[in-house]
């Protein structure tokens, strides 16, 4: 959702719509999407704010032994309306503290309601067919969490962790590069964000400009990477930037295997780092 965010809602519905066609996807296959990767959340989501109907309905956010839990619901309660305004571009500068986390606070206290809900109807001694539903919808929502949690071709992304091999290309670039007459480029990489790792945040002032260097290292507007930078550029390639355009992002059409292939035979195209796992090369404009 993070790459969907829009300033209204018909651009937050205008790039679902590009972002899907960019995939493949047809409305089928991004509804299976939702269900497959948040289906479980849409059911504990779902299970909480009946919980709360029944909080408010059975008065029992009046008594004292209840207090932690209305304080719980209020939380969530706004971080839900956080999350929506991130989403749909209502307020300001959310989109600088990553407001699309806010979805996590709205789920971390789910399972207190949801277990809310099940006491209310399992205290009742005779049974009755809300239980059976009940215990039917928790073991669906289990269910389809596998499917998210489960590396399968449902929610098959590239991973946010980083390897050792990672740091040590972006460390060697930063105390081996030019800061004064180059840019800084990569693909996936936030090159910056092993900046902050480093040396702190304020490191950030004393890095070169960074640059996007362009679908298929811009390939497809001369036959040297180094015609269509504006300087000279180092740029850091780590295997994940190879893996995932050639498996995971391959439909999204950004980099291919050939892409890579030409890097290494471009005369504007220097290697000057690697460690079998990250490489910093030195592009030189033509």
């Amino acid at each position: 959702m993070a790459i969907l965010s829009g300033n209204d809602p018909k651009k937050f519905l205008d790039q679902i719509e590009e972002a899907i066609s960019k995939l493949w996807l047809t409305t089928a296959d991004f509804i299976q999407y939702l269900i497959n990767s948040m289906g479980h959340i849409f059911i504990v989501l779902a299970l909480s704010v009946i919980a709360f109907l029944l909080f408010i309905r059975s008065g029992d956010y009046t008594k004292k032994d209840f207090g932690n839990l209305l304080i719980f619901f209020i939380i969530s309660a706004c971080a839900a309306l956080l999350y929506l305004f991130r989403i749909f571009g209502v307020v300001p500068g959310l989109g600088a503290i990553a407001g699309e986390r806010f979805l996590a606070y709205v789920v971390v206290f789910a399972p207190l309601f949801v277990g809310y809900l099940g006491s209310k109807l399992f205290s009742k001694t005779k049974k009755t067919k809300l239980q059976s539903i009940y215990v039917v919808i928790i073991l669906l929502s289990s269910v389809l969490s596998i499917y998210a949690f489960y590396p399968s071709p449902n929610t098959y992304e590239p991973s946010a962790q980083v390897t050792l091999c990672d740091v040590y290309s972006a460390s060697w670039t930063f105390s081996k590069m030019d800061k004064d007459s180059n840019y800084l480029s990569s693909i996936l990489t936030p090159i910056y964000r092993f900046s902050d790792l480093l040396y702190g945040e304020l490191h950030r002032q004393y890095l070169p400009p960074i640059k996007y260097i362009g679908d298929h290292f811009g390939y497809g507007r001369g036959d040297y990477v180094g015609l269509v930078v504006e300087s000279d550029t180092y740029l850091v390639i780590n295997q994940i930037d190879r893996v995932v355009y050639n498996t995971v992002w391959a439909p999204v059409g950004r980099f291919n295997e050939g892409d890579f292939y030409k890097l290494c035979y471009d005369i504007s195209a220097l290697k000057l780092y690697s460690n079998g796992g990250g490489e910093v090369w030195l592009i030189g404009k033509l």
